[in-house]
């Protein structure tokens, strides 16, 4: 007769009770938000969030949507994963609407997710879209509340996900970011935990849902390789395999309009990044104000450049998974060059979103609170941009 397992612990199932409380109540908070954006910004048109620009028109094939559009503007990358959850596969031509078919396509975990969540029913696949990103926000504050209360704080406190810029910058404009920033919690959790199996079907995620998501599964080989676990390390190897796989898909559907990525010259890309904060005016108030979150917001990544750096040497000899991904992460950021990256925190905050969590979830579980400093140096560039709704939601509330 088989055991009889045995009922949970009151303190960890009220623990795990507390996390899905504040994972609802986040979910709750960002809806609230998108519902405040859309009805006084966006005239209660839910398309706006997508931010679809002027000079990349949507196809005619959604016309029917009514997609609201922004002139003048180039728009953001929401509209592209936008039209890529409806022609997941580039039979339709979508394609040819989109900045970079090539790199947009590769991140298919949401847009497929919306996709099949749809049943491929174009109708639904906004409605999808838009349950597809809360479910990635839910996941994220669960895990990293379960990680919190592991390590003696309250389950609120994994309400900070959504400062990640990843995060905010999603809810705000359905980009992919948040998939890859609660794959990151969850990839520390599991890796704490030493559960491989969930822990794999992280990695397994990560590269499909951005490319710096393979840094993860990286990580995981080499920590193996640390251990000399070589069975562990090419089990995880083939976690890739997905991703390469529909990354062959979209190169053979795509033409190559990605440009110059990265550099051999270290801090090339951080570097022209400064200088083009150094060279917007700086006169008035505003001018000013957004001088400084800029440049705040850079000497943070800065910051957890050289933080990674000081525990990947103090650490040497008990480097796990999370580690080794984040030290991969810092290579990426020395040698990445792309100036669209660099020119704005609204874009390498996103792409150091991964990071950024995980030397504040290291801050935590060591005590070391300046660990979580880059993440909150960040925030105020995040926060800036979302204040700018604050006149008209206060005009469209009060009818002032």
């Amino acid at each position: 007769m088989p055991a009889q397992s045995q009922p949970p612990e009151p303190e960890a199932a009220n623990d795990r009770r507390l996390c899905l409380l504040c994972a609802s109540a986040g979910v709750l908070l960002a809806l609230l938000w998108q519902f405040l954006i859309v009805q006084y910004s966006f005239g209660g048109n839910w398309t706006g969030l997508f931010y679809t620009g002027e000079r990349w028109p949507p196809p005619p094939a959604l016309a029917a949507e009514r997609i609201l559009v922004f002139p003048e503007i180039a728009g953001y990358d929401g509209q592209f994963y936008h039209y890529a959850a409806h022609d997941p596969l580039l039979r339709q031509r979508f394609e040819e609407h989109t900045d970079n078919a090539r790199v947009r396509w590769r991140r298919i975990l949401i847009p497929g997710l919306a996709y099949l969540g749809a049943l491929g029913s174009q109708r639904y696949i906004d409605r999808a879209y838009f349950v597809v990103v809360p479910g990635f926000l839910f996941l994220g504050i669960y895990w990293l509340s379960s990680f919190c209360t592991r390590h003696g704080l309250h389950a609120g406190c994994g309400l900070a996900f959504l400062l990640a810029p990843g995060v905010a910058i999603s809810i705000e404009r359905m980009t992919v970011d948040i998939a890859l920033a609660a794959l990151a919690v969850g990839f520390a959790l599991w890796a704490e935990q030493r559960r491989v199996w969930a822990l794999y079907a992280v990695v397994l995620l990560a590269p499909l849902a951005r490319e710096t998501g393979l840094l993860l599964v990286a990580g995981c080989m080499a920590a193996a390789l640390g251990e000399r676990q070589w069975k562990r390390a090419v089990v995880f190897s083939t976690a890739a395999l997905p991703c390469a796989v529909w990354a062959a898909y979209v190169h053979a559907h795509t033409q190559s309009s990605e440009g110059q990525w990265m550099s051999l010259v270290p801090f090339a890309g951080i570097w022209s990044g400064a200088a083009a904060t150094l060279q917007r005016p700086a006169g008035t108030p505003a001018e000013l104000f957004a001088f400084a979150v800029h440049g705040v917001a850079l000497v943070g990544i800065l910051l957890a450049l050289f933080f990674t750096g000081g525990l990947a040497w103090q650490r040497r000899s008990l480097l796990g998974p999370v580690e080794w991904a984040a030290g991969l992460y810092v290579m990426l950021a020395l040698f990445l060059a792309n100036p669209e990256v660099w020119a704005d925190s609204y874009a390498y905050g996103r792409a150091m979103s991964p990071l950024l969590l995980w030397l504040a979830m290291l801050g935590v579980a060591w005590r070391r609170w300046s660990l979580a400093l880059p993440l909150a140096m960040v925030v105020p560039r995040i926060a800036a941009h979302f204040a700018t709704y604050l006149p008209g939601l206060w005009r469209g509330i009060t009818g002032a």
